[in-house]
């Protein structure tokens, strides 16, 4: 998990683990250094302190807001917003049926050593990485909204259906009038599933986000990119349920249960 990250930074990417928040960082990345007419060898590091970073970049802080995760339970106060207070945040959500699904790929094959060891189904009753934890996140966040400066709503189902649309509109959040023409377009294609797949088998930019894993497919960070997947990985009872409490426990506000999902899966 990234640390919580202390200002002074000019906006914040947020998100809950496995909502998008690898393949979001990337394509941010690569936007700050297309704005600031940077190299290619900047990405790795262009997201950083201030200090670290040249003269004018924007200070962009990626995190998850949750520095104890994988030790607190869903009822104990493991969200940390007080750096955002008064800062453009992006948020960034997701399904939560595919988000956990992920979660679990991650936690059981991409870890060293693994941080869960019962089946998928069961995590989603699990106190520190199932459902419970995940709707306590997002309503906080929600509780909160207005903490931030301005905060803007990115769904990764609109992601994946409309990805020029949504990069264009948080470039316009992150950068304003200053968003070179045509940032979005390269965004986008540097942004695309396959390439994002090339990245992480060649270890290209030296990233851990973004490093091959041992353990085959299922290690993969870059593994599926699809929207409704968790069909099939959860039994019909598992889903059922998450989406039960979604539709009575998560703010209407964050739109789901969400449209791109009624046609299940379908994969990038």
């Amino acid at each position: 998990m990234q640390e919580i990250p202390r200002p002074p930074f000019d906006a914040a990417i947020v998100g809950y683990p496995k909502c998008g928040n690898t393949w979001l960082q990337m394509m941010v990345r690569k936007a700050l250094v297309l704005a600031h007419g940077l190299g290619d060898e900047w990405i790795p590091r262009v997201i950083g302190p201030r200090e670290t970073l040249p003269r004018g970049v924007r200070t962009i802080a990626v995190t998850h807001a949750m520095p104890h995760y994988n030790t607190q339970r869903f009822d104990e106060p493991f969200v940390d917003l007080q750096p955002f207070h008064g800062r453009p945040v992006v948020l960034l959500v997701r399904d939560a049926a595919d988000a956990l699904v992920s979660l679990w790929m991650h936690n059981v094959h991409r870890e060293r050593t693994p941080l869960f060891t019962g089946d998928v189904d069961a995590m989603v009753h699990d106190p520190i990485y199932g459902i419970d934890k995940f709707l306590a996140f997002h309503r906080v966040w929600f509780e909160h909204r207005h903490a931030p400066s301005s905060l803007l709503l990115v769904r990764y189902e609109d992601l994946r259906r409309a990805p020029h649309a949504e990069v264009h509109r948080l470039l316009h959040f992150l950068f304003g009038e200053a968003a070179p023409p045509g940032l979005a377009d390269e965004v986008v294609a540097f942004g695309a599933f396959e390439n994002m797949r090339r990245l992480e088998d060649n270890d290209h930019f030296g990233l851990s986000t973004l490093a091959p894993a041992p353990g085959g497919e299922a290690a993969r960070k870059v593994r599926r990119g699809e929207v409704g997947g968790a069909a099939r990985q959860l039994r019909p009872e598992t889903l059922a349920y998450i989406h039960g409490r979604i539709a009575v426990e998560l703010p209407r506000w964050y739109g789901y249960p969400h449209a791109a999902l009624a046609a299940g899966p379908a994969a990038r």
